[in-house]
């Protein structure tokens, strides 16, 4: 059993939940059982694919690199899934990209965190991210019968920015979507050594002359991190209204839609 409500234990994944069943602002909650988040499903179990065949997941949105895919690929039988692929993040942001991003940041007091911050918030200023949104939210308005599973590889920045956007669509408010976010550090980052994964990342190259504590930074949720994605989207954006309509350019009906469909408006 987990501590954790949202929390689904797997085997051979991790920081597998159900981001649904949150309170919105307006009185209703965002349903149960259609929205999912996880780190990469690689090492699925016999076992693991019992459970999430309960689930009937229609759609994965698996947000890694093409890089990132092939060295871990989804293993999946549990149901009948089209795989989506989506780079939220520039896809040249390698282990590689990620060092020479630090040499701009080496006068930060933090250069890990800099660094982090400045990626959350290209998510938030959309130039990568905002057509992949747009496919994502066009398929929710398009397909309300299938289940979705959201994903990267440790289910935390890619899979959290994603997961925080549609809760704040449907109708969250920021302390709900930050707790939320905030799960992955005791069902993900606390489970992995940060260290460990830093200096190997830190060996692809070491003319940068990094330091194994500034890469820590990757391996870890802050508040900062998701708040920079927000505090970038509300320079353009103050209502999901506006982002739905603005900048993924969908129907002026589509926010409506959506939380009819999503939330406990009506008896689905």
């Amino acid at each position: 059993m987990s501590d954790y409500t949202q929390h689904i234990p797997l085997d051979g994944a991790m920081n597998f939940r159900d981001f649904g069943g949150y309170k919105t602002q307006h009185g209703h909650s965002i349903i149960k059982g259609f929205f999912y988040r996880s780190a990469k499903l690689n090492t699925l179990t016999d076992n693991d694919q019992k459970t999430l065949a309960n689930f009937n997941i229609g759609h994965i949105y698996d947000l890694r690199r093409p890089d990132e895919v092939s060295r871990a690929p989804t293993q999946w039988q549990a149901s009948d899934v089209q795989i989506h692929h989506y780079s939220i993040i520039h896809p040249s942001m390698d282990a590689r990209g990620l060092l020479e991003a630090f040499s701009a940041l080496t006068s930060k007091p933090d250069p890990g965190v800099a660094m982090m911050e400045q990626l959350y918030r290209d998510i938030g200023s959309g130039e990568q991210s905002f057509p992949y949104f747009k496919q994502l939210f066009s398929r929710l308005l398009e397909d309300t019968h299938n289940p979705i599973l959201v994903h990267c590889s440790g289910g935390k920045d890619r899979t959290g920015s994603t997961c925080a956007l549609i809760q704040w669509v449907l109708g969250c408010d920021m302390d709900t979507i930050f707790a939320d976010y905030m799960l992955s550090k005791p069902l993900y980052c606390d489970k992995v050594d940060p260290l460990h994964m830093a200096m190997q990342i830190a060996q692809i190259d070491n003319k940068h002359n990094i330091e194994d504590a500034w890469l820590t930074p990757i391996m870890e949720v802050r508040e900062s991190y998701l708040n920079a994605m927000f505090e970038e989207l509300f320079l353009a954006f103050k209502q999901p209204q506006d982002f739905l309509s603005e900048a993924l350019q969908l129907p002026k009906d589509a926010l409506l839609e959506l939380r009819q469909q999503y939330t406990n408006i009506h008896d689905r």
